[in-house]
């Protein structure tokens, strides 16, 4: 075959190829593509028995491949030159790529075309594509839909295991809150062993002085009607310095029970003003009544103090 005829046909292929994988014009087609041109595409149902069957499956790629970047690299295979050299077999291995916003996918496609050469110009003939691999849809031309359906599914299935992943995360919060505040209650309810018989010791001195006091009131009216008032006076006296220290031991039993009640609470993270004076004072009269339990007390001083903060 002369040089100038071998280009041609090298030239004839590379835009058969444009016109089938890019975006060379249809209408020019006629120039490369014989109007007898029969084929079969990449799909069961791509037959092609004329030039309107090839214009019909050129439109249709194209529609599906509308908005989507396409390239494709090739490569030769096998040339094949028969009767007196006018006509030509060229197979070429082809990988197609398309670029979604969604993302990208390749294919990689036969290429088997048949060319004659009449009236000075090669012109395809015939041509057969198939698919390396993967399986079509009847009418996806490319495999787009396919991709696009698997990738709707995909989506799916992402989107499933994210709403139970969420919901698997809400639980695990609500249980690690409920966690944080048995371990609260738990260290509370060791303390409270110890807490429990030593809070009883403030209680049996009001106890113990109010007693004293009632007795103290009975003297006063009998040294009142004996008009004693030097007496009275005296007993009046040690009346007052009994209630003193009633008071003093309620109120410290009280600011126990207070803590206590502060720290079991479930905290609501609202913060509020506290009073550090307040605060020290708990902490120290907790640890005097604690005594040799004051190491389970200072394991939970940082929670009581927490809880006192916030609460």
């Amino acid at each position: 075959m002369i040089s100038s005829k071998a280009e041609l046909l090298d030239k004839t292929h590379h835009i058969f190829k444009q016109i089938c994988f890019g975006d060379y014009p249809m209408g020019e087609s006629n120039e490369y593509v014989s109007n007898s041109i029969t084929g079969f595409g990449t799909n069961i149902n791509e037959k092609i028995l004329s030039m309107p069957d090839f214009i019909n499956l050129l439109n249709l790629q194209r529609e599906e491949s509308a908005g989507i970047e396409m390239k494709f690299n090739d490569r030769i295979i096998s040339k094949t030159h028969f009767a007196n050299d006018n006509a030509a077999v060229i197979i070429d291995e082809i990988d197609l790529m398309m670029n979604f916003a969604e993302g990208s996918i390749e294919l990689k496609l036969r290429l088997s075309t048949v060319y004659e050469f009449a009236g000075e110009q090669w012109k395809a003939l015939h041509f057969h594509g198939s698919l390396a691999q993967g399986v079509q849809g009847d009418h996806d031309t490319w495999t787009i839909n396919e991709w696009k359906q698997k990738n709707e599914a995909l989506e799916k299935i992402i989107e499933e295991r994210t709403s139970e992943l969420n919901e698997s995360l809400a639980n695990l919060r609500a249980t690690q809150s409920q966690l944080i505040h048995s371990e609260k209650m738990a260290s509370l309810g060791e303390l409270t062993a110890g807490i429990v018989h030593e809070i009883q010791n403030p209680l049996n001195f009001v106890n113990n002085f109010s007693e004293v006091s009632s007795e103290l009131a009975e003297e006063i009216k009998e040294e009142i009607d004996l008009s004693n008032f030097e007496e009275v006076k005296a007993i009046s006296q040690d009346l007052k310095d009994n209630l003193d220290k009633i008071r003093h031991h309620g109120h410290r039993a009280s600011e126990i029970v207070k803590g206590m009640l502060q720290h079991s609470r479930t905290s609501s993270g609202d913060k509020e003003l506290t009073d550090i004076n307040q605060l020290a004072d708990i902490s120290g009269l907790l640890i005097m009544v604690c005594g040799p339990r004051t190491s389970h007390l200072m394991q939970i001083l940082p929670l009581i103090s927490t809880s006192l903060f916030l609460n």
